[in-house]
């Protein structure tokens, strides 16, 4: 399957990623690749799931998606692949509010007890883990919308800055969030661009309709402790 793509990323605005832990690049996907990667989530999703994981071994498309120059562009700093990646969508069925909280796991194709990797967890069949802290901040995750979201369909909300304070205790949260929050409304088409430990969290819809998105989580290979692999790379 061939994807082409339009490239308007707006790579000026990378100056505010790392200290606000997010960027949002607007139209960076055209509307006949969209329409493509629709189609593609319909087939992958064919039970209106809340959410699929390790869909780049599921879909050609999107394994090509994750290596076009117009995605890969938009990644700072040193040479990454893609080493995660899941599918959302928020639907009158699966309309669900998703409280504050860091993207603290990663996936490995298995498991072994490493100093600094805890705890463990198994979803999907596929082994979870949570890293050490360093190794989190290394990491960029790209979200690639492919609808319209607007302040009434569930957009993400983030606490610019917090991914600066490592890991966060879950009762230090409230006091975080008290000092600001930005929501984050997207058009399809759009990529944001956002660090794990960010704080992030969403709504539940007032009027639901499809919010699908390509998460897509990317890293150095080396950066993994060498007991490990990457379950995606």
């Amino acid at each position: 399957m061939v994807l082409t793509f339009e490239d308007k990323s707006g790579k000026t605005r990378r100056m505010n990623f790392e200290t606000e832990g997010y960027t949002l690049f607007s139209s960076v996907l055209d509307e006949s690749t969209l329409e493509v990667l629709r189609q593609e989530f319909r087939r992958l999703n064919s039970q209106s799931t809340a959410g699929i994981r390790n869909v780049i071994a599921q879909s050609p498309a999107i394994a090509a998606l994750a290596s076009l120059e117009c995605i890969t562009d938009l990644l700072l700093g040193p040479e990454r692949q893609p080493v995660r990646s899941l599918l959302f969508d928020k639907t009158p069925q699966a309309n669900w509010p998703v409280a504050w909280h860091q993207d603290r796991t990663i996936t490995t194709k298995e498991r072994h007890e490493v100093e600094g990797y805890s705890p463990w967890s198994r979803k999907a069949g596929i082994d979870h883990v949570e890293p050490p802290a360093e190794l989190l901040e290394q990491m960029v995750t790209l979200r690639i919308h492919l609808d319209d979201t607007g302040e009434d369909n569930g957009p993400l909300s983030v606490i610019p800055g917090s991914h600066r304070k490592g890991k966060i205790p879950p009762d230090q949260i409230p006091e975080i969030a008290e000092r600001g929050t930005s929501s984050l409304t997207c058009n399809a088409g759009d990529v944001l661009m956002m660090r794990p430990l960010l704080l992030h969290s969403s709504r539940r819809a007032q009027e639901p309709s499809h919010r699908r998105i390509i998460h897509l989580e990317f890293a150095e290979l080396a950066i993994l402790d060498r007991q490990l692999n990457w379950a995606e790379s």
